[in-house]
């Protein structure tokens, strides 16, 4: 296991993973490390669901298909355009934006082809959804947002980049 310091500091957004599936056992460890994430009168309001092989291949095919079809994700929660944001915030998205252009160009990597990893859902080897049984309330967003930085960091600690989406 990692020093903790060093799990925040190597924990990344990947956008691009590695063609190389998790095993149960280690998703089933990062989950139940990510368990003792903190919540608020310990309600854990959060359900995972894990998928992986012919369901995740189902889920990758039919994403593309909307994708190239040009149809939006559909989730539950309202997506904000960075224009929504307050200002530090937009000045952050803003300064992130520019230094990846800068890293693109730099690399001579295309930005289409980084856009497009989307599309692919940045060849996951899983993807873990975690659901919350309405009606919701603020501080069960709350505990979901702790849960999943927990699980990321837990995911980190066993040497697998991660990424929020949706």
């Amino acid at each position: 296991m990692m020093e903790f310091t060093k799990v925040v500091n190597e924990r990344h957004s990947s956008r691009r993973f590695m063609d190389k599936p998790i095993s149960e056992t280690t998703l089933r460890e990062i989950i139940k490390e990510a368990q003792r994430a903190p919540s608020w009168a310990n309600a854990q309001p959060w359900q995972v669901i894990i998928a992986t092989g012919d369901t995740l291949q189902e889920i990758k095919n039919n994403h593309l298909r909307l994708s190239n079809q040009g149809i939006a994700g559909d989730s539950d929660m309202e997506t904000a355009h960075r224009t929504e944001w307050a200002n530090y915030a937009r000045n952050n998205i803003g300064q992130w934006n520019n230094a990846l252009v800068k890293h693109l160009q730099n690399n001579a990597l295309p930005m289409v082809e980084y856009s497009e990893t989307q599309t692919t859902l940045f060849n996951s080897p899983a993807l873990v959804y975690l659901t919350v049984t309405g009606p919701l309330n603020d501080w069960e967003i709350f505990d979901v947002g702790a849960f999943a930085q927990t699980l990321m960091l837990s995911a980190a600690n066993q040497g697998i980049q991660s990424i929020p989406a949706y």
